[in-house]
């Protein structure tokens, strides 16, 4: 899977990384963990909801985690795929 791929290639780089398959599970990780957070890299369609839902929840907590949003589905033009990212 092309995440647990991606988590081997940044730890084997020397990034401490926390790897959450699913939206619900990633803001259970900013609940509990937001202070050791330096940067947020999600995929834009994800289990339950998208990245970019991830990033509106971030924000409504006042974290000023700067964020990734990648995709291998997403159009050229992401407002094609209904997700407006201009107020992020």
């Amino acid at each position: 899977m092309i995440l647990e791929e991606a988590a081997e290639a940044l730890e084997d780089s020397g990034y401490e990384i926390m790897v959450a398959s699913s939206v619900a599970s990633a803001i259970q990780i900013l609940k509990v963990s937001s202070e050791d957070i330096e940067l947020i890299l999600t995929d834009l369609k994800m289990q339950g909801a998208t990245g970019a839902d991830l990033v509106k929840y971030a924000k409504g907590m006042a974290l000023e985690i700067p964020f990734i949003i990648m995709s291998g589905h997403a159009s050229p033009n992401i407002q094609e795929n209904g997700i407006d990212l201009s107020s992020y």
